[in-house]
């Protein structure tokens, strides 16, 4: 099958359906497909056989001319994909959605689009009509998406738990290591982690954390350069030297990112949709503190396989921080259990057959 992925960025581009797509288009081509992603990424990192193709409308969200409308249809129906699966087309406005199944048709392709996020604040309302299929990344977004009308079928995304794979937790060594691997913005809890980490330091634990440097990024809120500054001021004037590193990784690097961290902090300050770090983190045998909000509720089972804890609560995080490091034997055991879980939920192989089954015509919830 010819498959074509759409979105508007890949990796280096940091987020969670940018993961996602990474790691779907490798199992995909590994599964026997050609794969294709049309994105407005310029330089992406390669993945294997994947073909990407660049298409610059992707890049920001306008309403298309009328030639940046027929280059994208057009740079669709020329792969003559069998399936074209957008995701969360919703910012970059309706003719660009518009134009996807305008091209896909154009190919006789099934064409298909997944909500990875709410995207309530666009002043634009997205097109809900002419998909083959709606699809949605949790089941609490089926059920957010549900109370404004909009039907949709629930697929949870995966982890590849190949990829995303680490030594078990060791014996605690006196040093703490945390990290934050989401997004240097404020509503993902970048501040929350610092100020958590300085009430673990004041409890007298010896601790480091690792902050995710993230340069390139969807920047909705225009905070990707004045936020991470604000951030790498403020840690250097609160703590000594060493304590708090900003790194920049690839995609590729996420693995050993997370297998070098003993506890992975997720305090989002909004409902997640999904969470894929926090999967990502549980994948890698690692103890996950995270906002009990949206998504992350179905990810976590709070005390065996993560933490949930009250959400913008810095202190909170701190009492969650030092329970584990209190009681180590019992982290190490609820990090087993993490990754158990996601093996057993969240694998990418049901994912794919599961996908793959709905992309040939299996019940989707299509609206009228």
């Amino acid at each position: 099958m010819r498959i074509m992925q759409v979105h508007w960025a890949m990796p280096p581009t940091v987020g969670g359906v940018e993961s996602h797509l990474a790691s779907l288009a490798h199992r995909l081509v590994a599964s026997g497909h050609d794969v294709a992603v049309l994105s407005g990424e310029t330089k992406p990192e390669p993945i294997g056989k994947v073909d990407h193709i660049l298409d610059p409308a992707l890049r920001e969200p306008h309403r298309l001319t009328a030639k940046e409308f027929r280059e994208l249809a057009g740079a669709i129906a020329d792969w003559e994909p069998d399936v074209v699966h957008a995701h969360n087309l919703i910012p970059l406005s309706p003719s660009v959605e518009g134009a996807v199944i305008f091209g896909a048709r154009a190919a006789g392709a099934r064409v298909f689009h997944t909500w990875h996020a709410e995207w309530s604040d666009y002043h634009w309302p997205p097109m809900n009509t002419g998909w083959d299929g709606l699809l949605v990344a949790s089941s609490y977004l089926k059920q957010s998406l549900s109370r404004k009308g909009i039907a949709a079928s629930a697929l949870p995304l995966p982890v590849d738990s190949r990829q995303f794979c680490a030594p078990p937790l060791s014996e605690f060594d006196g040093t703490l290591r945390i990290l934050y691997p989401s997004r240097l913005v404020a509503e993902k809890g970048a501040l929350i982690a610092l100020e958590a980490f300085a009430r673990v330091l004041d409890a007298g634990v010896d601790a480091k954390i690792t902050l995710a440097d993230t340069p390139k990024m969807f920047d909705r809120r225009s905070e990707s350069h004045e936020f991470p500054k604000y951030l790498k001021r403020l840690s250097a004037s609160a703590f000594e030297g060493g304590r708090v590193r900003f790194m920049r990784s690839s995609f590729a690097d996420m693995p050993s990112v997370y297998g070098d961290a003993q506890v992975v902090i997720c305090p989002s300050v909004i409902p997640e949709p999904h969470g894929l770090a926090v999967l990502e983190s549980m994948s890698c045998r690692r103890v996950v503190i995270a906002a009990d909000l949206g998504g992350v509720r179905e990810t976590i089972v709070s005390g065996q396989s993560g933490i949930l804890v009250e959400p913008a609560d810095p202190v909170a995080v701190t009492t969650a921080v030092l329970d584990v490091i209190g009681n180590w034997s019992a982290a190490r055991a609820m990090a087993e259990q993490a990754r158990e879980r996601v093996v057993r939920v969240y694998g990418f192989d049901p994912f794919v057959k599961n996908l793959l089954d709905t992309y040939t015509g299996s019940d989707v919830a299509v609206p009228a």
